[in-house]
């Protein structure tokens, strides 16, 4: 599960790597429950499009990335063909998560963003985020 410190603290990379995990936990979704396979894929592809619309077409490797999604597009279409969708995604995850080990100084993607801090508290077993800081929400005026 992605939660709201993951994502406001982010790096590109990490970022990516959030939504591919959007994805993965869509199409395993609909692995799960084949009675409702076309919503959870449904949704996976809008994942897939926010992947798709994030490519940078200057750098040469994006439009071999662009032709993997649009191959597991094609495989979404079909119950059978969802655990390989899922692989293919899950290897391009393992990928950008070493590209951003890699990195040697990881900037946060959103800025002017409050520090949370998320764990397990004496409420069982939920995962409470606590925000430290301002009343500031990330917006200046």
């Amino acid at each position: 599960m992605v939660t709201v410190a993951q994502v406001t603290q982010a790096s590109d990379a990490e970022m990516i790597c959030l939504t591919y995990e959007l994805f993965l936990e869509r199409v395993q979704d609909a692995i799960n429950n084949k009675d409702e396979f076309k919503q959870h894929t449904q949704r996976a592809r809008e994942v897939l499009k926010v992947l798709v619309n994030n490519l940078d077409f200057d750098v040469p490797i994006s439009s071999n990335v662009f032709q993997i999604y649009v191959y597991v597009q094609k495989m979404l279409l079909k119950y059978d063909t969802l655990p390989d969708a899922y692989k293919l995604i899950r290897h391009l995850q393992e990928t950008f998560e070493m590209v951003n080990k890699q990195q040697p100084h990881r900037q946060q993607v959103m800025q002017n963003t409050q520090q949370i801090y998320a764990g397990a508290t004496y409420s069982g077993s939920s995962l409470n985020e606590f925000v430290t800081g301002g009343q500031n929400r990330g917006f200046k005026a």
